[in-house]
């Protein structure tokens, strides 16, 4: 029993080293794969198949290009640089690129402005609550929250935050970027670029739509409460670009992973689909990797503003209700959004868990076939999909989120309305 707690207490001390050991071995080997790729993924490579392409064919390819390496949505709102389209080189040296980071950089100071000024309407209206005696503030307890000017706060400075994370971003945004040039070797630009769009379609319909709840629930009447709508409308565009990006990515990499299945169906080289695999893996970590900050500040920012907001409704002693339904209604298109970007990213890890029983289906003229049993194997345990932080987001962990979510917000909002009926 000694030996076995001395073998316990040994194993655990070491253990945090050797995770950041196997972490640090596994970068280095996507890494490897990734920067083996570079001569591979040129738009000369042969995977690419532009010989038989004509001059009209090529033109409709490069607008499909210029829609996924720098979608206009997410130029405008500062999370990458505008006009960022080359490569990195000439981008580096030219004019254009220095243009395009002086605008980037505008947009994070007036981030951070409003940020601040967020904060300064927090402030300024928590004091008048707390100074007014008319009955109709917030201070009907001990404390007197303004839980509306935190639910904006909150999305203010989670859309500074978010674009901070994103500064490090460069899987996309020119033509030589990782993402960009493997979805070239793959054949799925066109497809990706429609698929873009659609996505970025819903992302704008929510903006707008919760912007114009927004001014019906704070109806400019006065200059603060115009700076306010101008504040929500620029904090809540902005982190909705930032979901957009996540989306933007998740497509390319659900696309992949469907690219990789069909070239296995038509051509099932099992010795090449090892390989095929290992790049795809290591393509999807890099991904998901790069957008780990930005996603874990959006669902945190999205669950807290939201949770303050439906407080605020719960909480508020106002004279009209419509005004009330319309700030819910602004703050739960925003939360909607977040939520179908967890499943979003949720599907690419449930696309990866499809594929050992794809190959599996399969019949390579004998009905028990080692090397298929292999590679299925080796697909399964290789774990690929998409990981936040070390852990694999898949559709059963998005659906538990949402559902103490809901539960949560519904708890808070239920013990509210309790203990004002009681007084």
């Amino acid at each position: 029993m000694v030996i076995h707690w001395l073998k316990d207490t040994a194993t655990s001390a070491l253990r945090p080293g050797i995770v950041d050991e196997v972490q640090s071995i596994r970068l280095e080997r996507e890494n490897e794969l990734t920067e083996m790729l570079g001569d591979d993924l040129t738009p000369t490579s042969p995977g690419i198949s532009r010989s038989n392409t004509n001059m009209s064919n090529l033109e409709i390819l490069e607008v499909y290009e210029g829609v996924v390496i720098s979608p206009l949505w997410l130029r405008l709102w500062g999370v990458l640089p505008w006009g960022h389209s080359g490569s990195r080189e000439n981008d580096t040296d030219s004019k254009q690129g220095s243009r395009a980071s002086f605008y980037q950089t505008s947009v994070l100071i007036v981030a951070a402005l409003v940020a601040a000024a967020a904060i300064e309407q927090l402030v300024d209206a928590q004091m008048a609550s707390i100074q007014a005696d008319d009955g109709m503030s917030l201070c009907g307890r001990e404390t007197c929250i303004q839980f509306r000017h935190i639910s904006s706060m909150f999305f203010a400075t989670g859309s500074l935050f978010g674009l901070l994370a994103v500064r490090a971003f460069n899987i996309i945004g020119t033509r030589d970027s990782l993402l960009v040039l493997y979805a070239r070797r793959q054949g799925v630009i066109e497809a990706w670029a429609c698929a873009s769009r659609r996505q970025c379609t819903l992302v704008m319909v929510l903006w707008v739509s919760s912007v114009a709840a927004q001014a019906l629930a704070s109806w400019p009447d006065s200059i603060r409460s115009t700076i306010s709508l101008v504040v929500f409308a620029f904090a809540s565009g902005v982190f909705t670009a930032l979901a957009y990006c996540v989306l933007h990515v998740c497509c390319a990499l659900a696309m992949m992973i469907d690219t990789f299945c069909f070239h296995f169906v038509e051509e099932p080289d099992l010795d090449e689909s090892v390989r095929e695999w290992n790049i795809l893996q290591a393509v999807l970590r890099k991904g998901s990797s790069s957008l780990e900050r930005m996603f874990l500040v959006l669902q945190t920012t999205a669950l807290l503003g939201v949770l303050f907001g439906f407080s605020d409704a719960a909480l508020g002693r106002p004279q009209n209700t419509g005004r009330v339904a319309a700030f819910m209604l602004s703050v739960s298109l925003l939360g909607v959004g977040i939520a179908r970007l967890f499943f979003t990213a949720a599907q690419v890890t449930e696309k990866c868990s499809r594929v050992p029983p794809l190959i599996n289906s399969l019949s390579f003229g004998l009905d028990v076939d080692p090397a298929r049993h292999y590679i299925v194997e080796y697909v399964t345990y290789s774990g690929a999909g998409f990981y936040i932080d070390g852990v694999r987001i898949t559709r059963a962990m998005a659906l538990k989120i949402i559902y103490v979510s809901c539960i949560l917000i519904f708890s808070v909002a239920v013990k509210v309305v309790s203990g004002d009926n009681s007084q």
